[in-house]
């Protein structure tokens, strides 16, 4: 049996020397590997690694600015051109944890201005009033809205409505300043209830400020009044206005944006008549 023995002994030595071989040999490839393995791939695999365990620990990002306005709508009711701009206010807060910066507003409508400068800063758990002018030049129902512009942040919106009639009626009801250097004509026609014209005479006893005059050349109409705008006039007075004057709004750069012009006349039902004038 001693034979037989000897056999088995020389195959275990042989088996196990070959598989020494071939750990060895796959050693060998994989540290040969990693030599070839460029340095930035090594690299990239390693930064792939740590982000993986990174995930989630970023750095805290900043808390956006939360502005809201209180009241988000305005209902104004019925409003009348003889009675003049209405004036409202809104207040700005912010809820948030970090200064909120209002940038600037967009309105939907020129009957509608935000009586402020844009850039205004509010510190957190701050509040700001904000000064809403409403002309009511446009006849019927109105509903018109501004957004206020929030740096970093959702814009704000607010919504304004309100009803306009009238005993005077203006053509054309907003009064812009023409490309050349005329005066611009507005015709004033007495209306009734329901909007229709009513050939009822009236006169315009005087302007303020005197930056119109009455047409005298235009033709003689029961129920008609003609007023020559003159916006050189408007552009002289503006320059020594000050910004308290409220018959003005004016623009970041000082120039005028808009003015109200007060029109007073013999008309029981419209005394007083109020005009609003823009500027290009």
């Amino acid at each position: 049996m001693a034979p037989t023995r000897s056999a088995s002994s020389t195959r275990f030595l042989i088996t196990g020397v070959v598989l020494a071989g071939i750990v060895i040999t796959i050693g060998l490839l994989v540290e040969r590997r990693n030599e070839d393995e460029p340095a930035s791939a090594m690299t990239e695999r390693k930064t792939r690694a740590r982000e993986v365990r990174e995930v989630g620990a970023s750095a805290p990002r900043q808390e956006a600015a939360n502005v809201e306005a209180r009241p988000t709508q305005l209902q104004l009711g019925a409003r009348t051109p003889c009675d003049g701009a209405v004036r409202t206010e809104i207040e700005l807060f912010n809820r948030g944890k970090t200064p909120a910066t209002i940038g600037g507003w967009l309105v939907s409508s020129s009957a509608l201005v935000v009586d402020a400068q844009p850039g205004f800063t509010l510190a957190p758990g701050e509040g700001c009033k904000v000064e809403l002018r409403v002309s009511p030049w446009s006849y019927g129902h109105n509903e018109q809205r501004v957004e206020f512009r929030v740096q970093d942040s959702p814009s704000v919106r607010v919504e304004v409505s309100w009803d306009v009639q009238a005993a005077i009626w203006a053509k054309p009801s907003l009064i812009v300043r023409p490309s050349g250097i005329h005066p611009r004509r507005v015709v004033l026609e007495r209306i009734a209830v329901d909007g229709a014209f009513l050939p009822e005479p009236f006169s315009v006893l005087s302007v303020h400020p005197l930056v119109a005059a009455v047409d005298e050349g235009a033709a003689i109409e029961a129920g008609v009044a003609t007023l020559l705008v003159d916006f050189a006039a408007i552009d002289e007075i503006a320059q020594h206005a000050m910004k308290s004057d409220r018959a003005f709004t004016f623009g970041s750069a000082g120039r005028w944006k808009t003015l109200e012009i007060l029109v007073r006349t013999d008309c029981g039902a419209c005394p007083e008549l109020h005009l609003l004038v823009r500027n290009n």
